[in-house]
Order: C-alpha cells, then sequence, then structure tokens
C-alpha cells in the first residue's frame, strides 16, 4: 500500500528506495525459497525500471516547461539556456531541438522588427532638415540643383528601403538610405555653385551619387 500511495503521488525517489529495500529483503540471506527470491527480485527491478523512467519524465517535463514559460514571457535568452541544457541531458528528444529554433527564430525577428523601428524613428527628422536647410531658395540660392537632385537620390534610395520585403536586407537598405541623407547634409555651408554645374545635367541616381562624392 505504501508503495502505491508513492507512486499515485509521483515520489518515484521514495518508491524507487522502497523497491530496493523490498529487493534487499528478498535477498540471498531471506529464509525464503530461492523461486521466490528471484521472482521478487525480478519483480523489483522491473518496477524500479519503470519508476526511474516516470522519475526522469517528471525532471524532463518540468525543464521543458520552464524553458516554454521563458519564451511565453519573452525572456529568450533565459529559454534558449534552459532549451541547450535540456538537449545536452536529453539529445534524444527531436521537440527540444524544434523548440530551440523556434525560439531562436524569434529572438532574431524581434531584434531585426526593433532595429527597422529604430530606422523609422531616425528618417522623419532627417528629412524635414535636409528640406529647412536646401529647399528654402532665399537662404540658399546657389543650393537649386543640390536640393532637387539631392532630393532625387534621397527619395530613391527610400523607396528602395520602402520596397524591401526581407528584414535583412531592408535593415541594410535603411541604413545606407540614412547614411546618404546625413552626407548630403553635411554638404550644408559648402559652396554649391560649381556643385550645380556638375548636377545640372545629371539624371541617374549613380551620376548624382558620384557627383556628390557619396
Amino acid at each position: 500500500m505504501m508503495l502505491k500511495k508513492h507512486s499515485i503521488r509521483k515520489d518515484y525517489k521514495k518508491a524507487i528506495g522502497n523497491y530496493r529495500t523490498i529487493k534487499t529483503f528478498f535477498g540471498e540471506d531471506s529464509w525464503i525459497c530461492k523461486d521466490e527470491r528471484d521472482y521478487y527480485s525480478t519483480k523489483m527491478d522491473s518496477l524500479i525500471e519503470v519508476a526511474n523512467a516516470w522519475q526522469d519524465y517528471v525532471v524532463y517535463t518540468k525543464l521543458v516547461k520552464s524553458g516554454d514559460d521563458q519564451f511565453a514571457s519573452r525572456s529568450y535568452d533565459a529559454a534558449i539556456k534552459i532549451y541547450e541544457q535540456a538537449i545536452l541531458e536529453y539529445p534524444h528528444e527531436p521537440e527540444l531541438k524544434t523548440k530551440l529554433e523556434e525560439v531562436k527564430s524569434v529572438k532574431e525577428l524581434v531584434r531585426k522588427q526593433k532595429l527597422i523601428t529604430e530606422i523609422e524613428q531616425q528618417i522623419p527628422p532627417l528629412k524635414a532638415l535636409f528640406i529647412k536647410e536646401f529647399g528654402e531658395a532665399d537662404k540658399y540660392p546657389n543650393g537649386k540643383y543640390l536640393f532637387e537632385k539631392g532630393n532625387q537620390l534621397i527619395e530613391d534610395v527610400f523607396n528602395s528601403y520602402e520596397s524591401e520585403p526581407d528584414l535583412g536586407l531592408k535593415i541594410e537598405a535603411g541604413n545606407y538610405a540614412i547614411s546618404i541623407l546625413e552626407k548630403i547634409l553635411a554638404l550644408n555651408g559648402t559652396d554649391t555653385k560649381d556643385l550645380n554645374k556638375k548636377l545640372k545635367k545629371l539624371l541617374t541616381s549613380a551620376e548624382i551619387k558620384l557627383a556628390l562624392e557619396l
């Protein structure tokens, strides 16, 4: 009855201890006949094996649940650490590798989305500054073509950024577009008279970028 009670409560460690005690009781020094000793010894070995398996299963499920809980709470690094530990202890469980790949994929997606958000936050003020610095004819009379051609180049690179579906390439395109805009803004205050002459007849973004030395 005590053994059954421990098994029902899933206290497999105590159950295993009790099974071993019984096996010892039915050992070679026992007064019970050899056939019975062999029967109970084999029976206890079988029960110990089952209890060990269930105890291992309980440890495994707790470990996986711990990783799942960290994943659900968006603690991706903690979840990855737990899943990696679980894989070392249970290398033949395919679901662990699947879970690890999933959390790594989500972590990378979140990282990229965060970078996209940062890029999106930088674009409007830079564009507004460009218009302010180069779009006022009375303030910057020699910047007519710099404004027109610079704006054309900026629109082209930002269109490439906005139309890129792959997040990794989109981040690259966004950072490139921002760098172009910042370099054009750095031309503020320079004598654009000669530069305007260069820009006047240029049509393609590649020609404009070359003329601006970007």
